[in-house]
């Protein structure tokens, strides 16, 4: 795995739903979204932290400004 492609997770879970696709598209700008919007996405729609990288890598989103520096 290349650091270009370890962010390329193109698999659609069944979980996710063209619903949770289009509402978290819609948190994102240029095509990113903060760590705190992702985690508060997370906790608006039910779903466990460690589900939000499959989910934004699908719809190829990237987090910006994350509280743990680690992006």
């Amino acid at each position: 795995m290349t650091r270009a492609d370890m962010f390329e997770n193109k698999t659609r879970e069944d979980w996710m739903t063209d619903e949770l696709i289009v509402k978290i598209k819609g948190c994102a700008q240029e095509g990113k979204i903060t760590c705190a919007a992702a985690q508060q996405f997370a906790r608006d729609n039910g779903l466990a932290m460690n589900r939000m990288k499959p989910l934004l890598d699908y719809v190829s989103l990237k987090v910006k400004s994350c509280q743990l520096g680690c992006f």
